[in-house]
């Protein structure tokens, strides 16, 4: 029984281990250069898409949604194949006022390590 518990025990903190150097190695996804939840048109029109911070990651597609607070509508969702925004959504939000307007972006898939990995949702918000 003894044996039994040690090798449990062994097995644990070996998995434990792996987790962490697993999960330490997971990359990141970004919306451009944007680095906080309060940004600018301009800076998400000079940038138009994610950016996956990790080597070997590559982004394999993701949703948008934008909602206009100023009116409370809603354009999209749409869905984007690889990490660039399409030409419809670039047009669609230079032709908004540069009211406040928050991006959801969901549904982030990326390549990483020969698997597809779901992302944590990011979010954005410009305008006033």
């Amino acid at each position: 029984m003894k044996k039994l518990t040690l090798i449990f025990l062994l097995l644990v903190i070996a998995l434990a281990g792996f987790g962490r150097q697993h999960s330490a190695h997971v990359p990141s996804v970004t919306f451009g250069n944007i680095q906080a939840h309060l940004t600018t048109k301009k800076q998400i029109l000079e940038n138009p898409q994610l950016i996956c911070h990790g080597e070997g990651c590559e982004v394999k597609g993701f949703s948008i949604l934008i909602y206009k607070q100023y009116d409370k509508g809603v354009i999209g969702p749409y869905y984007m194949n690889g990490s660039r925004l399409t030409d419809k959504v670039i047009n669609t939000l230079q032709a908004l006022p540069n009211k406040a307007t928050t991006i959801y972006i969901d549904s982030v898939q990326i390549i990483f390590d020969n698997k597809t990995i779901e992302m944590p949702k990011i979010s954005f918000q410009y305008g006033s």
